[in-house]
């Protein structure tokens, strides 16, 4: 444990992410976070850092990963609880085993992928990153002070019932599609008496994807996300996603 917390604190002072545009990731965003998060992107869960290449998501591909999702159950996570990583100040998403189940899934399907490029090991555990601009001489007092006036904001629970595909332009990682998670077993008892899914719309509007039918176009998601270790071992070399 000791040593996997010095390999990520040296990464996280490298600031050295190989990225190149159009390499992919999956998250889960998490919009009632967004208040809380400093570090200048949207907040999220990291379910895949990285997935394939841009140019190798294809028709076939899109259709894949949508079969894939679907057999997953929408989830709930509450954020309760504060952890600190070096750098970082973060919150842990519980539970850890729907994250965690959609990255299995997809290394098993894709199993040239190798989470983090194989950076922590076996990959790091899900998290939200609030802040990661401190370094070791203000950390401390810096969070502190945070984590004492954000506090008050938790618990917070995101219902979640999609995973985004998000691509990097060499600038910045975008939205390139939505793809949706099955209905709770709740919600399928709800529309049981309607005729077809479109009778009751759980998940809001939205138009088809060429990525897809479960695929949904979606807004440009600004700025480059820098995610934080929960545990030595997930969003960033431990700092960019």
């Amino acid at each position: 444990m000791i040593e996997d917390e010095r390999r990520v604190e040296n990464d996280l002072e490298t600031e050295w992410w190989p990225d190149i545009p159009g390499d992919t990731a999956f998250t889960v965003k998490v919009p009632a976070a967004d208040p809380l998060v400093r570090d200048g992107c949207p907040a999220h869960v990291t379910v895949l850092y990285p997935f394939v290449h841009e140019s190798r998501i294809d028709a076939r591909a899109c259709r894949e990963l949508s079969e894939l999702f679907a057999k997953h159950d929408a989830f709930t996570l509450t954020f309760a609880e504060f952890g600190r990583y070096p750098g970082v100040l973060y919150l842990d998403p519980r539970p850890h085993d729907p994250i965690k189940a959609l990255t299995k899934d997809l290394t098993l399907h894709w199993p040239e992928l190798v989470p983090y490029r194989g950076l922590f090991g076996a990959g790091l555990e899900p998290h939200l990153t609030v802040a990661n601009h401190e370094g070791p001489a203000t950390q401390d007092a810096a969070y502190d002070a945070l984590q004492a006036e954000l506090a008050p904001l938790l618990p917070l629970q995101c219902h979640v019932h999609a995973v985004q595909l998000v691509v990097w332009d060499g600038e910045r990682w975008q939205d390139r599609a939505t793809y949706r998670l099955a209905r709770r077993p709740v919600e399928r008892a709800l529309t049981a008496g309607f005729g077809h899914r479109g009778d009751l719309d759980l998940d809001g509007p939205g138009e088809r994807s060429p990525c897809g039918d479960e695929a949904l176009p979606s807004r440009v998601q600004g700025g480059r996300g820098r995610v934080v270790p929960v545990e030595a071992g997930s969003d960033d070399q431990a700092g960019r996603r």
